[in-house]
């Protein structure tokens, strides 16, 4: 069986959201968009993925969005009656998810369908490599 094979039929969307408030201000208090920028390094990023899932034999169609990230995943999982969101985290915990939250966790909550998270390798191999802490000997 393979995923988007005869099997299953799936369609497959890669999609990445820049966020919408992509601006900087210069030391000569110039504002700077960098929209432009960052969707010229995703787009060849998304398109390298999509090419490494058709020699696999799986379709899939790529998007980058403009956006609030949470915002645009569910409304174009409710545009399109998606059956399933697959999305990365960073696995942020205390402080870090309370002052950047969590795009992940606002879309698991929200979205009109079920949605695997997959924790990202760096947070899977720093988990493996853990040292388990020995309780003392009495």
């Amino acid at each position: 069986m393979r995923l988007g094979g005869s099997v299953f039929k799936a369609k497959i969307l890669l999609m990445h959201v820049i966020e919408q408030f992509t601006y900087s201000v210069t030391d000569t208090i110039q504002l700077m968009d960098h929209y432009t920028t960052l969707k010229t390094i995703a787009q060849p990023l998304i398109e390298g993925l999509q090419k490494k899932l058709k020699k696999a034999g799986v379709k899939a169609d790529t998007r980058v969005a403009k956006g609030i990230p949470a915002v645009e995943i569910i409304e174009k999982a409710r545009k399109d009656h998606f059956d399933m969101i697959i999305m990365g985290t960073h696995g942020r915990t205390g402080i870090q998810r309370f002052m950047l939250g969590s795009v992940a966790e606002r879309v698991v909550r929200t979205a009109p369908c079920p949605v695997l998270t997959v924790r990202g390798l760096s947070n899977r191999v720093a988990a493996r490599n853990k040292t388990p802490r020995a309780l003392p000997f009495i």
